[in-house]
């Protein structure tokens, strides 16, 4: 207890400095509403979910809906959502739509920036705000979110800074950490600012920068310690970023239209990308993972190493052209979401040449003299009407995940010499067809409890002396009972089919095969 108290003696003794905010005294008479659009199938649903409801229950003026939007598609049009972007949480105040924001991360900093004006209540931990100049040399401690207001210069050094949420710096701020140990803070929002961080050691989930904002990391140490990937230091169009001699866990690049040449997973020596007024310089420095969201447009990557190339959300409506050469990921994932698409010879390891494109020729990915670890495919599919196909030949699939309105074909050529891929799934409720070589034990990932499936059907050829056998019974037993059974054609084909679910994707499938009274 004496510790504790001594901490916080420390922290309100030096925050006397600064300007405390918290939201407006006066009463409410506003009503907020937060709705969460979410699917069983959606990883960071049930994180998003969590956050809407803890505010909500933090404040007698907020109620809160959770809405799952395979079963209310009316609901989803009335709000315009968009299923390619769940968690999907809509902010509506005095009925009217305030905000709609995409994805679970940062999502309580989101929400809380939209409703501080509306609401009496302090609903996070306490808020300060920086709105003039200030040499800060003492240790900074504060539970809750830090406000640097436009145009203020603010420097710390020599100092110990810890702050739970973050800090949200405003236009036209200069703000410079020197010498500074920063503890575990969830992100650095700089809108249109200068920030500098030098010679620092620094646990930070993730820097974002708005356009025109210019960052300088230099002999500094940057950890994400947040969730699932990190997302480091993002590098986006009119941004203006310099690392050097530094280390630093992750570099996220969204750009459109660009080259990448020699960036390299590790040590980096020299490495500079321009375009859309934007500029990025790394020098003797160290950068641990690299994601590179491609948007629309030409991109190309050449000779570059990371951990993961991230290609999301390809759409048919997107003209997308991204050329990959002489280079290596541990990683390649693709989002497709409506249309027909088609995967020629991607393969795991060293890769001459593979290809994908779309049929109406708005996407197209080219990989040449590069090696690419694993390939994950995530596909989601408009409506029952308009799904999307995704056709793949010769190619192995390491991670596919496709929900219900999604259809995967492999390899339809009905010859069994020339099944060629194996695969990996994670079940939606997605539907796979045709031929798939598993030479290893293979892991279908479906949560017990959830309302999901993976419909696989399976070709099946009967032949004696190469001789196609015509209608020949063909079961499917599972625990003994039959669940399906079919005669094959004049080929001697037929295609068995098996729905599985959380609840019999341990159980024993066998194929039985009956001709002339003989099993």
């Amino acid at each position: 207890m004496k510790k504790v108290m001594g901490i916080m003696l420390i922290t309100f003794i030096f925050l006397s400095l600064i300007t405390q905010a918290v939201f407006t005294a006066k009463e409410s008479h506003h009503e907020i509403e937060l709705i969460v659009f979410s699917a069983e199938w959606c990883k960071y649903c049930p994180e998003a979910i969590d956050i809407v409801k803890e505010i909500a229950e933090s404040s007698e003026v907020i109620d809160y809906r959770v809405i799952e939007y395979e079963k209310n598609p009316e609901e989803f049009k009335k709000y315009n959502a968009s299923s390619s972007g769940l968690p999907c949480t809509i902010i509506i105040i005095d009925n009217e739509i305030k905000a709609t924001f995409y994805g679970a991360y940062k999502l309580k900093s989101k929400i809380m920036e939209v409703i501080e004006g509306y609401t009496e209540e302090t609903l996070t931990s306490e808020e300060y705000i920086i709105n003039q100049n200030q040499s800060i040399d003492k240790d900074f401690i504060v539970e809750g979110n830090v406000e640097i207001k436009g145009g203020a210069v603010v420097s710390f050094s020599n100092c110990r800074v810890e702050v739970s949420e973050g800090f949200r710096i405003g236009e036209n701020s200069k703000v410079l950490f020197k010498n500074c140990r920063i503890g575990d803070t969830r992100y650095f929002s700089v809108h249109n600012a200068q920030l500098t961080l030098d010679n620092c050691i620094a646990n930070i989930d993730d820097i974002d920068p708005s356009k025109e904002a210019n960052i300088l990391i230099k002999n500094t140490t940057i950890k994400c310690p947040g969730k699932g990937i990190p997302a480091g230091i993002t590098f986006r169009p009119e941004n203006k970023i310099i690392i050097e001699n530094s280390n630093v866990d992750s570099l996220s690049i969204y750009m459109s239209n660009m080259i990448i040449e020699n960036l390299t997973q590790g040590f980096i020596s020299n490495y500079k990308l321009e375009g859309n007024n934007s500029e990025l310089i790394i020098s003797d420095s160290t950068i641990n993972y690299i994601d590179l969201w491609n948007e629309s447009g030409v991109n190309k990557i050449n000779n570059v190493s990371c951990r993961s190339i991230m290609l999301d959300y390809i759409t048919n409506e997107e003209k997308n052209t991204i050329e990959i050469s002489n280079s290596k990921a541990e990683g390649l994932n693709t989002t497709f979401i409506g249309g027909t698409y088609n995967i020629d010879n991607m393969k795991q390891g060293y890769n001459t040449e593979a290809e994908a494109s779309s049929e109406n020729g708005k996407f197209h990915l080219k990989i040449v003299e590069s090696e690419i670890s694993g390939w994950g495919l995530q596909v989601y599919g408009r409506s029952s009407e308009n799904p999307t196909i995704v056709n793949i030949k010769g190619s192995v699939i390491t991670f596919l995940n496709p929900d219900k309105n999604s259809v995967v074909n492999f390899e339809q050529s009905k010859d069994p010499n020339r099944i060629v891929s194996k695969l990996e799934i994670w079940a939606g409720k997605g539907t796979i067809r045709g031929f798939v070589l598993i030479d290893e034990e293979v892991e279908v990932y479906i949560e017990k409890g959830k309302d999901v499936s993976i419909t696989r059907y399976y070709p099946v050829f009967v032949k004696y002396k190469n001789k196609p056998l015509e209608n020949i019974s063909v079961k499917i037993l599972e625990e003994g009972k039959e669940i399906w059974s079919g005669l094959t054609d004049t080929e001697g084909y037929v295609e068995p089919v098996i729905v599985f679910t959380a609840d019999n994707i341990n159980n024993e499938f066998k194929i039985k095969l009956e001709y002339d009274g003989l099993s």
